[in-house]
């Protein structure tokens, strides 16, 4: 159907991680959880953005709003921003508040010992822990 997105199947994207996590370097964010215990093992990092219900609805409201009919740049081209698709992606992120938050939280405590994890909860700790990054990790 025209206009319909279609979703990757399960398969295709456990391959397309594993793929990217076989590099040296790689940043993941988020997503296809299945595979969060590979991506574990090998990271020397979890960063958990555990910030306010609040402040990350009214982000997705602003972003719908904000790039309406546009493609977003960390999505590819003809997957235009849609107002109709907002209610659905809400009640996904009401929905899974709870549990989404207590698998990170038991990843995080899963984490290998060299893997350093930082939990941010506020925008302010995220600014400040991006101030101490080096350079040459700021995009």
């Amino acid at each position: 159907m025209a206009g319909r997105l279609v979703e990757r199947t399960r398969e295709e994207k456990t391959r397309l991680c594993l793929e990217v996590e076989a590099r040296d370097e790689w940043i993941f964010e988020g997503g296809h959880s299945v595979t969060w215990p590979n991506r574990l093992s090998r990271a020397d990092m979890l960063i958990w953005l555990d910030l306010p219900f609040a402040l990350r609805v009214g982000r997705v409201i602003r972003r719908s709003l904000t790039m309406l009919g546009k493609s977003r740049p960390d999505l590819p081209d003809g997957c235009p921003e849609r107002l109709d698709m907002l209610p659905e992606f809400l009640r996904y992120v009401w929905t899974t508040r709870t549990s989404i938050r207590q698998k990170i939280a038991a990843l995080a405590t899963a984490a290998p010992s060299h893997c350093r994890v930082v939990r941010l909860q506020s925008k302010g700790a995220v600014a400040a822990f991006l101030r101490t990054l080096p350079e040459s990790h700021k995009i």
